[in-house]
């Protein structure tokens, strides 16, 4: 049970304050760049650093996702401006006509 009933308030908080951080990162190149690397340098510090079997296996765990996520990110930046991107309205790709 929480201490303070506030609805979730803080949640949503920190939910807004993060996309806005996000948002504001990945509209910047440079910044975007550091960020990616700093997300894949920091799983590989934690396993180099690991004394025993299970922190390795864990430094292991968050490894994998991040560099997904960089792969995947740095792609999108090789192809398209982000900050197009994240101005964009989204569309859902069942919304889009075309051919059969």
């Amino acid at each position: 049970m929480e201490i303070f009933v506030d609805f979730g308030l803080f949640e949503l908080l920190i939910a807004l304050g993060l996309a806005s951080a996000s948002r504001t990162i990945f509209s910047h190149r440079r910044l975007a760049v550091l960020f990616l690397i700093w997300s894949g340098i920091a799983p590989i510090a934690v396993l180099v650093v690991a004394r025993t079997e299970l922190l390795r296996w864990l430094a292991v765990a968050c490894l994998v996702p991040a560099l997904i996520n960089v792969a995947a990110l740095a792609a999108l930046m090789r192809r398209h401006d982000l900050a197009e991107l994240l101005t964009k309205k989204a569309v859902s790709p069942l919304a889009v006509s075309g051919p059969p």
